[in-house]
This record gives C-alpha cells, sequence and structure tokens, in this order.
C-alpha cells in the first residue's frame, strides 16, 4: 500500500472515531474504554486497538473446549497410572484371617471402585450437557 493511501486511511479512521465520539456526547452515552483510548492514540492506534489477532478464543469459544480436552487429558493420564496401582495393592491385602463376608466384598472392591469413577464422569458429562 502506498504512503499516501495509507495516510489517507488513518485519517479517514480518525474521522470515523471523532464523529462517533460526537454522536455519544450528544446522545449521552460515554465512551468506551478502547475508544478513549484509541481515540487519544489517533488513527494508528485503530488497527492495532480494534483489531486482535485472538478472535477464535473471545467468550469463551476455543478457549472452553480447550480447558475441558486438557482436564480430560490430565485426569485420563492420572487415572491409567494410578487407578492400577491402587487396584494392585487392594488386591495384595491379606484376608485370610476375615470372615467370608467381608473376604468376598473385598475381593470385589476394584470392580466397585472402576464402577464409581466411570458414574462420576457420565455424571460430569450429563451435568455439562445440561441433561442432569
Amino acid at each position: 500500500m502506498s504512503d499516501k493511501m495509507q495516510r489517507a486511511r488513518q485519517r479517514a479512521a480518525g474521522v470515523a472515531l471523532k464523529v462517533a465520539a460526537k454522536a455519544e456526547e450528544k446522545t449521552g452515552g460515554s465512551l468506551k474504554p478502547e475508544k478513549r483510548s484509541i481515540t487519544a492514540m489517533g488513527a494508528d492506534g485503530v488497527a492495532s486497538g480494534l483489531m486482535s489477532d485472538n478472535r477464535g478464543q473471545v467468550s469463551g469459544g476455543a478457549e472452553g473446549a480447550v480447558n475441558l480436552v486438557v482436564a480430560l487429558v490430565v485426569g485420563g493420564l492420572m487415572a491409567a497410572f494410578l487407578l492400577p496401582i491402587a487396584i494392585d495393592e487392594i488386591s495384595a491385602v491379606d484376608t485370610t484371617a476375615w470372615d467370608g463376608g467381608a473376604a468376598a466384598l473385598w475381593n470385589i472392591l476394584p470392580v466397585m471402585i472402576v464402577l464409581a469413577i466411570f458414574l462420576f464422569f457420565v455424571g460430569v458429562a450429563l451435568r455439562r450437557s445440561g441433561r442432569m
């Protein structure tokens, strides 16, 4: 873009900002902080102040999805690492001196733990979808 065209564009943007500011003053509105700072910077602030590079992350669009994916991956990795250790430790308990009912319940405890974790994640998914 030529220097002459760039100056004309900057001048037009500056005029547009001043007109918007006067219109807001006449209607009793106040300038938003972004407009006030851009007006103070002059027309050069239009390109840097109004245009942002984070359009995909504005108002929770991609940000919420990224946070959810990261949380699920971290939670899954922790569960994949820690659950087998916990199940091995629980299974290694000596239940020979226990009565039959307690020993039987202790032996199905790993299955109940896995089922409880699965139901927890189902509940989280239902709450996030708004069905619960």
